[in-house]
């Protein structure tokens, strides 16, 4: 069923998703884009320089592009597309806010026992600098 998104019990058509959206989660979806740091630390003074890059760059690379909706996982490519589209004219029209979030490695230490013997596990994952958008929908 094209323009409708199955939730619970029932169908919401496209004229009554913004209610939906907006009485499930905030008013506010960050998303992010990764940046280069020398990108960042040229460019850092310069409010308009990084709008346009956002601008232009948004509707490619932009993550996650899935959400999450009451436990239900929506790809705002394929199951929401005018909620993508939504965002993406408030992105185009310059209706966002940004942060910097420099480069960070965050690591997980798991403890296993597996038939008597105890082993640690390390996990690490690194992110690239990124920034943080939100969007007010």
């Amino acid at each position: 069923m094209p323009g409708q998104i199955y939730n619970d019990s029932f169908y919401y058509s496209e004229d009554q998703i913004s209610y939906f959206i907006t009485s499930i989660i905030s008013d506010r979806i960050v998303f992010y884009q990764d940046i280069s740091n020398e990108w960042w630390q040229s460019v850092r003074n310069d409010d308009t320089q990084i709008r346009k890059y956002v601008t232009d760059k948004f509707a490619r690379d932009f993550y996650p592009r899935v959400v999450v909706i009451r436990k239900k996982q929506f790809d705002l490519d394929y199951d929401l597309p005018f909620l993508k589209s939504h965002i993406l004219s408030k992105i185009a029209s310059g209706q966002f806010s940004y942060q910097y979030e420099p480069e960070k490695t965050l690591v997980k230490t798991t403890h296993v026992m597996h038939f008597g013997v105890a082993s640690i596990l390390k996990d690490s994952k690194k992110y690239n600098p990124r920034l943080a958008i939100t969007v007010s929908l």
